[in-house]
């Protein structure tokens, strides 16, 4: 199977967040510690770069590092109830991420039709589904 590179972008300023294979994010845990986070730009990979070790089940606040707006979204993760981040995908559509380390929760989405989604996924991979 092959894995699906995420080329995504800020949902509020619409710049690239993507940098090779990394979707870079500023990030802010509840005791005010900040950093630059990097999570994989590939779907359904949960490998991340950290300045410093963050405990699991922590919740962070994620913002972009271009207009410093919250990504926090008003959903939650349906695996823990976490706040969900949205950030923006560049061939259309969102993606909701669970704010919580360790959480492998998020909904590849935005449409309101299912076919929609079939178009943002053969926009996605080399072998379109039909």
């Amino acid at each position: 199977m092959s894995t699906l590179l995420l080329r995504t972008v800020c949902p509020h300023c619409n710049k690239d967040l993507t940098k090779d294979e990394w979707v870079t994010l500023n990030f802010r845990l509840p005791d005010g510690r900040r950093g630059r986070i990097a999570l994989s730009a590939y779907f359904c990979t949960y490998a991340i770069k950290v300045p410093f070790s963050i405990p699991n089940g922590m919740v962070t606040t994620l913002s972009c590092p271009h207009c410093r707006v919250d990504l926090t979204s008003d959903k939650s993760c349906s695996l823990c109830s976490a706040p969900l981040f949205t950030i923006g995908l560049k061939t259309g559509g969102i993606i909701d991420v669970c704010s919580r380390k360790g959480c492998r929760g998020h909904a590849l989405g935005g449409f309101a039709r299912p076919e929609e989604l079939i178009i943002l996924i053969n926009n996605l991979v080399d072998q379109p589904f039909l």
